[in-house]
């Protein structure tokens, strides 16, 4: 090999080992896993605040207000099916969630809305039990109960989505002696928390949602 392509030879190998070191240099010497999308791009879990209040509604914040919950009561009615005794059926979402029906067929309700309960219970039946049917499920009336001291207590029909505030609303708001500082809110499942109806009425993230066979109390202030 000449002088000339010698020069050439180590200059080219000079090069390449320069690129490979600026390389190195740039790379992440820890790299991690990228996903897609990005762990934390849809924010705090849905039903918790932000700084970690844990006076929020939970994961029950996400439900809408065709979600089933226990206490529930349903008619299932049935069609396509050959027997009389299954064409209506008439239950109440135990604290289990899950529903029994006609062949011991048992079927997750709570957590679910009633299209998706309608598919499962075909599911469950076809075709292990039948060719063909067709399962249609109503919820009867829900409500909410407020109680303590507002104008008009009692049990509220569940008419669509309500918040806490609105709830008492409809209860005819407080009375003269209510503290507004300290109002109730007790879940089916046991949950308990406490709002304070001032600062609810001007921040929504602290007017929590209502569901049915919710329990409303408004404690008498101490004076």
């Amino acid at each position: 090999m000449t002088l000339t392509g010698l020069k050439r030879f180590f200059g080219l190998g000079a090069l390449l080992c320069a690129a490979a070191l600026l390389a190195s240099c740039s790379s992440d010497p820890n790299p991690t896993e990228r996903v897609f999308p990005p762990a934390g791009s849809y924010g705090a879990p849905i039903g918790w605040a932000a700084d970690g209040n844990t006076n929020a509604p939970g994961l029950l914040a996400k439900e809408g207000f065709d979600t089933l919950r226990v206490g529930d009561p349903l008619t299932i009615a049935f069609a396509d099916v050959p027997p009389l005794s299954m064409r209506e059926q008439h239950v109440r979402i135990p604290d289990s969630g899950v529903i029994t029906l006609p062949y011991n067929i048992r079927v997750q309700a709570a957590g679910k809305s009633t299209g998706q309960l309608e598919q499962d219970i075909r599911e469950a039946y076809v075709p292990k039990y039948f060719v063909n049917l067709t399962a249609i499920v109503t919820t009867e009336e829900r409500s909410y109960i407020v109680d303590g001291e507002v104008r008009n207590p009692g049990q509220k029909p569940y008419t669509g989505e309500s918040t806490v505030c609105r709830a008492i609303g409809a209860a005819g708001g407080f009375t003269e002696f209510a503290n507004k500082k300290k109002v109730q809110l007790r879940r089916q499942n046991g949950q308990k928390f406490i709002i304070n109806y001032n600062k609810a009425i001007d921040k929504s993230e602290l007017d929590l949602p209502v569901y049915p066979n919710d329990h409303i109390i408004v404690f008498k202030s101490i004076f």
